[in-house]
């Protein structure tokens, strides 16, 4: 999701880039779309430690599981 969004935001940034041709379009790009870029970036960082996070999370879940029907306890 969030690489998709990046590839959109980098498009747009540089065709803005593309045309800018005085300090006030430069500012303009260094100082809303760069964040803007940084902030996707800490997003789908955060978005790829939650998914491990959460793969993690079901594995020990199946194997807690696991080790109720390994000893044939079953679900009440």
């Amino acid at each position: 999701m969030f690489d998709d969004v990046m590839g959109l935001m980098a498009a747009c940034a540089n065709r803005f880039n593309a045309g800018v041709r005085d300090g006030f379009g430069t500012s303009i790009a260094n100082e809303v779309l760069s964040p803007i870029q940084e902030n996707i970036a800490c997003l789908r960082s955060f978005s790829e430690d939650y998914q491990r996070q959460v793969t993690a999370i079901d594995g020990i879940l199946e194997e807690a599981q696991n080790v109720g029907t390994s000893r044939g306890e079953r679900d009440v």
